[in-house]
């Protein structure tokens, strides 16, 4: 089954389901339940009440408003999530960008800097290629077709900062594919342009795209530019990236500079920095030097010392999967490919900026707030090596409910309470589909977790939790969630509460149980490892909080577990609270089949 992923007609598109509104009844039984472990008899008595209340009063004008503001979209949810992201006042490093490394590189294969660059600019041109073709396969999920709409924003797009809100800049939002044949290679804070096509369109041979890369590096290594760091002003709160823009394009001369950044395929960094572990590995991966960065592309590859390499990539237009399938491309990828014809000599060039002191001190200052913003974050990469998904499976449990229990039982041997976790769940099944937020944190998961703190360990409730999980998890993926559909109820309030009659907040969204749903103290992802990129992780979410994404292998589970300095300390128990909950959970579970 194919699909056009370009700018023309898609049928395959076309032909998946638009995401479901859930029904408000539905939504507000399920609330209540959703957000009970989280508070005291009281304050959920109030929620309850709180929450039977909008179904009767507010709810339904909303409910309206939302049905009638989906009607005439692809997704009702789209427009909003992307303000999720563009409205954040945040710096884009650490707060939004995941990363992802290749993990499963052949090391038999040993391959120079610039020639893993080349080899990522030629495969990763290809991948392009098949996009704009209509030739890339649809992404499958148990046999169902998903929806391939990320991939637009991929390659050649761009967040560009803006007052109150930024926008993306995507060849998906104009009437034609982009025609860029050409990528952005950072090397020490400065920025070239390198042909990755030819004139036709054709991909350019390894030896000429590595003896363009050499060349920039000798070009980079051989003088101070300067325009050397500017790369660091895209670390800025956005408020303040905006501003400096503003002053940066005075100058029409850098108005094209930037035009050439921002229509590139995607951007290479080259570090001189190679990591002595898989922690320093992960840092710099999320940060790493700013000057050296344009965290404002979809796709920012960084490329070591040693031929490894990985991504960090701007949030709003993709989510990780489309990005691990890429992975998947380049890791498979056989040099050449006997398609690449070569075109020499190669266009490279320095991106030139014409700088004034205001825009000298503006690269000072993102500098120094951004060392900061390093300093304050903390991250660490931990195997756990004692069992897999396979040993799990044997158990006769999901993998997924039993690593996110394990997390419940660890957060609460931490904190000595409940907090509020945060699992991601792929909704591409639908039409422009992104994810939905599921809460594994049940009244089930609870009772589960106390009896464990209280040294009764009952098996059975936590099957009875893990049971839950997975009916949550369907539910979550067949679009009948509830975070997404109190969110669109929200926005219809914020934009047109006063003409539906509503003139202050429902309670509903000021009550205690909704704000404590709305802190993601612990937030979880996951991706099954597989060939491609296989460790990724992201920053904290909530400064009191841990960012915990987790890959589950056959006999292996791979944790990437982030956070803010003053949690460091929090963050090591939890992990060996993690770590000890998943082998109680395995012995718990392995004594009762043993019977």
């Amino acid at each position: 089954m194919k699909e056009k992923v370009g700018t023309e007609a898609i049928p395959l598109e076309n032909s998946l389901p638009e995401l479901p509104i859930p029904s408000l009844e539905q939504t507000c039984r399920k609330y209540p339940e959703w957000v009970q472990p989280l508070l005291n008899e009281e304050e959920w008595e109030q929620t309850r009440r709180i929450t039977e209340e909008f179904g009767k009063k507010e709810g339904p004008i909303l409910q309206k408003a939302l049905q009638e503001w989906g009607a005439d979209r692809e997704n009702w949810l789209e427009e909003f999530w992307y303000r999720t992201y563009l409205d954040s006042r945040s710096p884009v490093p650490v707060n939004s960008n995941p990363f992802f490394w290749q993990e499963n590189q052949p090391r038999t294969v040993i391959r120079s800097q610039t020639e893993q660059t080349a080899r990522i600019i030629q495969a990763a041109s290809s991948f392009k290629i098949l996009i704009n073709s209509g030739e890339l396969s649809a992404d499958m999920d148990r046999n169902q077709p998903l929806c391939m709409n990320q991939y637009q924003r991929m390659f050649s797009t761009t967040r560009i900062p803006g007052h109150g809100t930024d926008t993306l800049r995507s060849p998906a939002d104009s009437t034609a594919p982009s025609t860029a044949g050409h990528v952005v290679v950072l090397c020490r804070g400065v920025l070239f342009r390198c042909d990755a096509l030819t004139d036709t369109g054709a991909l350019r041979s390894l030896a000429d795209l590595q003896a363009d890369i050499e060349e920039i590096r000798r070009r980079a290594e051989g003088g101070n530019s300067p325009a050397q760091g500017i790369g660091v002003l895209t670390s800025l709160p956005r408020e303040e990236w905006a501003e400096a823009r503003e002053a940066l394009i005075l100058n029409p001369a850098n108005l094209r500079a930037l035009d050439v950044i921002e229509t590139a395929l995607f951007t290479l960094s080259l570090d001189d920095a190679q990591p002595a572990d898989r922690d320093e590995l992960a840092m710099q991966l999320l940060s790493g030097s700013g000057e050296n960065r344009w965290f404002d592309k979809a796709l920012q590859f960084i490329v070591l010392p040693d031929g490894g390499y990985g991504v960090n990539m701007e949030h709003t237009g993709l989510d990780a999967t489309p990005v691990l399938r890429l992975g998947k491309t380049i890791e498979e990828w056989s040099d050449d490919e006997g398609n690449a014809v070569s075109a020499s000599p190669g266009n490279i060039a320095e991106i030139p900026f014409m700088l004034t002191e205001e825009i000298g001190q503006n690269i000072q200052k993102a500098k120094a707030d951004y060392e900061s913003l390093v300093r304050d974050t903390h991250i660490r990469t931990v195997p756990f090596c004692s069992f897999g998904s396979e040993k799990i499976k044997s158990l006769e449990i999901s993998p997924d409910a039993f690593v996110q229990l394990a997390m419940l039982l660890a957060s609460y041997r931490t904190f000595g309470t409940f907090k509020n976790l945060y699992e991601a769940v792929m909704t591409r099944g639908f039409r422009h589909g992104r994810t939905e937020a599921m809460r594994p944190l049940s009244c089930e998961a609870a009772r589960f977790v106390l009896s464990m703190v209280s040294g009764s360990g009952e098996a059975a409730a936590l099957r009875k939790a893990a049971e839950l999980h997975t009916q949550r998890l369907k539910e979550c993926r067949a679009g009948e969630g509830i975070a997404r559909h109190l969110y669109g109820l929200n926005k219809m309030f914020q934009l047109k509460g006063p003409q539906l009659g509503i003139h202050s907040p429902p309670p509903l969204f000021t009550d205690s149980g909704w704000q404590r749903i709305q802190n993601d103290t612990l937030s979880a992802s996951t991706v099954g490892a597989a060939r491609g990129f296989t460790l990724g992780g992201f920053g904290p979410v909530s400064p009191d909080g841990f960012g915990i994404r987790y890959a589950s292998g056959s006999t292996g589970i791979s944790f990437t577990l982030s956070c803010r300095a003053a949690m460091r300390e929090a963050l090591g128990r939890f992990t060996a609270e993690l770590f000890k909950a998943l082998n109680e959970m395995e012995a718990l579970l392995r004594s009762t089949l043993s019977v």
